[in-house]
């Protein structure tokens, strides 16, 4: 989850002491690489790992490499099955070389997780490649390998393409990424249903993690069900215990994803000439600005008009989108 007091971290460091964050993560002493992910983790003190369990033992904790094996399956789908740009090929993190995961007890004892869209330079113990990375913290004792891991790696796909921070965008997307590996199934079950005035388009603009209503629903209603492929790399993806890590292959419009966020992208270039932004350099106020949900809006409607325009006359769940003034 990314939080105000994060983005004061990237972009005003009186707002958070950044030496105290690097420092803290520095101090993580193991680690664990299988590129792009370096896994940083401590055995003792407050950030302790809590389960121990070394089925193999390789004297890495499963924990540690469970959450890798996590990482890089959602890794190999989001880019070669839903083909999403790789966040560390794109214009705003061009240089960088890893994403560096956490593990540690986050002050805020309601997150499981957070990313941050800054690069960093840590200084790492044990002669680890000090270079530029992004920074993803994960607690050490997450129960059953949630989906927590995919939920913050979605957030780093998700600024490589855009600086909005609106959070009905990124946290509703966020969530459908992390239930489209099985954490319910993406149906438009249970969903309340499009907009279809002006008043419930506002309500939604208001929403976080609630929004993924309304995007698992508009991604259903464009293609339908829809399953991934790649199933027998994806079913050789195994936690340590034999679990598989994802077994479920209906994924509905997962489609949707790569064009919206390439849509949303362009138009975030003409957003800085309107407001004369430099690119990756938005304020906080900017990022998180009311004034975004229009340009959001309307990425959704280009990328519509754009791939699926004729679900605009077939389908009155679409068509009322247009509708709305």
């Amino acid at each position: 989850m990314i939080r105000p007091i994060l983005f004061c971290l990237l972009l005003l460091s009186s707002c958070l002491d950044a030496r105290s964050f690097k420092q803290e993560r520095e101090s993580l002493e193991h680690s664990f690489v299988e590129a792009p992910f370096r896994i940083f983790y401590t055995l003792k003190g407050k950030h302790a790992i809590t389960d121990l369990t070394d089925l193999n033992h390789n004297k890495i904790p499963d924990y540690v490499e469970d959450t890798m094996q996590h990482l890089q399956l959602a890794d190999f789908i989001f880019k070669h099955i839903i083909g999403l740009n790789d966040p560390l090929k794109t214009k705003r993190y061009s240089g960088v070389e890893y994403i560096d995961i956490h593990l540690l007890n986050i002050k805020n004892p309601k997150h499981l997780g957070q990313a941050v869209d800054a690069i960093f330079t840590f200084k790492r113990p044990n002669g680890i490649k000090t270079t530029q990375s992004l920074s993803i913290d994960l607690r050490p004792n997450l129960e059953g390998r949630t989906f927590t891991p995919i939920h913050e790696l979605f957030h780093i796909y998700q600024n490589g393409y855009n600086m909005m921070k609106n959070p009905w965008l990124v946290e509703g997307l966020a969530r459908v990424a992390q239930r489209a590996f099985g954490y319910y199934r993406l149906t438009n079950a249970g969903s309340p249903g499009l907009p279809k005035t002006k008043e419930q388009r506002d309500r939604l603009y208001t929403k976080s993690y609630d929004a993924f209503f309304f995007w698992n629903e508009l991604m259903y209603r464009v293609y339908g069900k829809s399953e991934i492929g790649y199933k027998s790399k994806i079913l050789a993806a195994k936690y340590l215990d034999g679990r598989y890590i994802l077994n479920d292959f209906s994924m509905h419009g997962f489609q949707f994803l790569h064009q919206f966020m390439s849509e949303l992208e362009q138009l975030e270039r003409e957003i800085e000439k309107i407001r004369g932004t430099k690119a990756y350099q938005w304020s906080v106020s900017e990022q998180l600005s009311s004034q975004n949900n229009a340009y959001i809006w309307l990425a959704i409607k280009n990328t519509i008009v754009k791939y699926h325009a004729h679900s605009i006359k077939t389908n009155p769940h679409i068509k009322a989108l247009f509708l709305i003034q």
